[in-house]
């Protein structure tokens, strides 16, 4: 698929998953919604690990996981917090701004003259 076009069906999904969720988060509470939506991403994933557990060798390589230690665990777990943390913020600030509001932020050059008034 040519660039441009795939740019153009990722900025419709993102679009899209950026309107169901501020039509999730309108009327309810932003915790329950968080935990739900994570719920279900936490399915799909203990579905293929389960089908990879039970009849190896089905599921593509990309789809794979290998073993982790003790300590790339503890790494997941701080990654994993970090992650919830900008979640929580992000379904918060998606309540309460206009849909036309909640976007990435300006490329990080535009940022630095916006921090440095000189």
């Amino acid at each position: 698929m040519h660039w441009i076009a795939a740019s153009l069906v990722s900025a419709l999904f993102l679009g899209v998953y950026e309107l169901c969720t501020k039509h999730a988060v309108r009327d309810n509470a932003v915790v329950p919604v968080l935990f739900f939506s994570t719920l279900t991403g936490a399915a799909v994933w203990v579905g293929l690990l389960m089908v990879q557990m039970l009849h190896p060798g089905t599921l593509p390589a990309s789809l794979v996981t290998d073993p982790l230690t003790l300590v790339q665990h503890l790494q997941l777990v701080l990654k994993s917090a970090i992650v919830a943390a900008s979640w929580v913020f992000t379904y918060f600030a998606l309540k309460h701004l206009p849909l036309s509001l909640d976007r990435p932020s300006a490329p990080p050059a535009r940022c630095g003259r916006c921090l440095a008034p000189f």
